[in-house]
């Protein structure tokens, strides 16, 4: 298959987006060849059958300039691609949905979001298959859903038990996006009890704000800090890229995650691949976790103390080599992407 893949970002180092460069080194496996169209281009290493198109948002262009370079690339590579995979963004559908019909490609969409808008609503009616990692994931009744679970790369993703601390002192992990969704101020209330009730525990949380609203947010979380007095107990690394989180996973012992988004979050599932025993409130997760104790129902202090206390009391090992065991069945990439060009 000659593969077209339109996606946000192509940069390896990138914290949210980096692990896409995954992806395509996985499509490069499969595909004849890979035509891929960004937004932004960043840092890549791609093999010669991959080449990469940038819309030129890193030398901030126009608007008007992105829409421009969008239609020439797919109409100048149009003899090139067989068929096309847009990442996350459908509003692309709906720019060229019609220009791939009358060229007879085949259009496919993956999306993981439990936001429905126009756009979405839009391209669906483009596209033959809306691939999406959970039904949680994704909102809008259709019968061109199908559900792959994620693609955690499960090669890079692994545990190495040698690099946990023998200090005695836990190790509490959370990643991801530092938002209000994420409540990451109710996880610092519950480290503080747990150490009020005399548990040694530190808390690390690597990740930083996206939005401006985000940026306030880590503000008030690190005065919340200062003013529970655990500063040597909580650590705020900020934004890595992906190939520098795998040490901070290998390291915990515990990750939390306090979101209630219901989407299938993909730092929940890299945790897991690195057997760390993992707690969460995310809908996404309950039927997964409850057998375990590990599912927070409700997103408060109280809850989440309870829960994590009953985590410290399990069996970690036994339950983190299950949890590698469900990630390896459903969600890794080298399952993910042969089942999508089987259907793209």
């Amino acid at each position: 298959m000659r593969l077209l893949i339109v996606t946000q970002k192509v940069d390896q180092r990138d914290p949210i987006l980096g692990f896409f460069h995954r992806w395509l080194l996985e499509f490069a496996k499969q595909c004849e060849s890979v035509i891929v169209i960004c937004l932004e281009q960043g840092q890549h290493e791609l093999p010669a059958i991959v080449r990469v198109h940038s819309l030129g948002k890193e030398d901030h262009v126009s608007r008007f300039t992105y829409l421009y370079r969008f239609y020439l690339h797919i109409w100048h590579e149009r003899k090139n691609y067989d068929a096309v995979f847009v990442h996350m963004n459908p509003i692309y559908v709906v720019l060229a949905g019609f220009v791939w019909k009358l060229l007879h490609k085949r259009v496919s969409l993956w999306y993981t979001h439990k936001s429905v808008d126009w756009k979405l609503k839009i391209a669906e009616k483009f596209v033959g298959t809306i691939f999406s990692a959970s039904q949680e994931s994704f909102r809008l009744p259709t019968p061109k859903v199908l559900v792959t679970g994620h693609g955690i790369d499960t090669d890079y993703y692994v545990a190495d038990r040698s690099k946990r601390h023998s200090s005695g002192v836990i190790q509490l992990l959370t990643t991801g996006r530092v938002a209000p969704v994420k409540h990451i101020d109710l996880i610092i209330r519950s480290v503080h009890k747990l150490i009020d009730a005399g548990t040694h525990i530190e808390l690390t949380i690597v990740g930083d704000g996206v939005t401006p609203q985000d940026a306030a947010y880590v503000i008030e979380v690190k005065k919340l800090v200062q003013e529970l007095g655990i500063q040597s107990s909580v650590h705020f690394i900020g934004s890595v890229s992906p190939s520098e989180i795998l040490p901070y996973l290998q390291r915990a012992d515990f990750f939390i995650n306090m979101s209630t988004t219901g989407s299938l979050d993909k730092a929940l599932l890299e945790a897991m691949a690195c057997e760390v025993v993992t707690v969460s409130s995310n809908e996404a997760f309950k039927d997964l976790l409850s057998p375990y104790g590990l599912f927070i129902q409700h997103a408060t202090v109280e809850e989440s103390v309870a829960v994590l206390e009953r985590a410290l009391a399990s069996d970690a090992r036994a339950i983190g080599t299950s949890l590698r065991a469900h990630i390896l069945a459903t969600h890794s990439l080298s399952h993910l992407i042969p089942l999508l060009i089987s259907r793209i």
